[in-house]
């Protein structure tokens, strides 16, 4: 009798279970499955090799959010959810269209680097719900959201990220793609909108690029977006003018949202 052969998605399928169930039954550190694992590890329904290292921080990053959310006893926020929870806390109109714009902004980053658009969407949306709350005292600002939103059910780099995009009071650096993104995008929203309110129809589909690249350099314009922050792009690798070009077609998609 012939012996029937296993399809490699399902081989792929249980090691990646079996190693997920591994590290949650001994809770090892990066460090330590680094020295267990084989040197490569087909990962879900995939036909290609990653790193180890690149298969435990993804897997690592599952079990983390895994353990934060059973603890919570619940699912992670829907978007419909988040933004309820942020018109909870937010009354003014213009702070609400802010955080809407960096969502969008957020969410057109992830689509460019292949990440998770719900994940950043999610962060963009939430970073400032405790703005109302903090605005004349910045050292407060993203520690009040944290105690926000720890009611919920978030992952801890959504946390961190929003804790990280006012380092300069928190003292959490910004270290992953995530947390200088949302740096970077909650600056560009600002300066984004200006281009849009000087035009003659103050509409977002009249700016172009080459306007807020014109725009930026203007340091008499918009005078409360900080250019330095905008600049965060380059560490997470887009040129300027390829940033603003995922941003703005980001934040025209919800134009009408913002009365733009």
């Amino acid at each position: 009798m012939k012996a029937r052969q296993i399809p490699v998605e399902l081989v792929s399928l249980f090691q990646a279970l079996l190693t997920l169930e591994f590290i949650i039954q001994t809770e090892l550190t990066t460090l330590q499955l680094k020295t267990l694992l084989p040197k490569t590890l087909f990962f879900p329904f995939s036909h290609v090799t990653l790193s180890i290292l690149d298969q435990v921080v993804q897997l690592e990053k599952v079990i983390k959010n895994w353990f934060h959310i059973k603890e919570l006893g619940a699912v992670m926020l829907t978007r419909e959810e988040a933004l309820n929870l942020v018109k909870k806390n937010v009354a003014k109109r213009n702070f609400v269209y802010h955080m809407l714009a960096v969502e969008a902004i957020m969410k057109s980053l992830a689509k460019h680097f292949g990440e998770d658009e719900h994940l950043w969407g999610l962060t963009g949306l939430l970073h400032d719900i405790d703005y109302g709350k903090t605005e004349a005292t910045p050292e407060k600002h993203a520690m009040l959201a944290e105690e926000i939103l720890n009611e919920f059910a978030l992952p801890q780099e959504v946390i961190k990220a929003i804790k990280a995009h006012n380092f300069q009071y928190t003292h959490v650096k910004p270290e992953t793609r995530m947390e200088k993104a949302l740096i970077a995008c909650d600056a560009v929203s600002g300066l984004l909108v200006a281009c849009a309110l000087v035009m003659p129809s103050k509409k977002l589909k009249d700016v172009k690029v080459e306007t807020v690249i014109k725009k930026l350099k203007a340091k008499d314009f918009a005078r409360g977006v900080e250019r330095e922050r905008i600049l965060f792009c380059e560490e997470i690798g887009i040129p300027r003018k390829k940033f603003f070009e995922i941003t703005l077609d980001g934040l025209k998609n919800i134009s009408s949202e913002i009365g733009l």
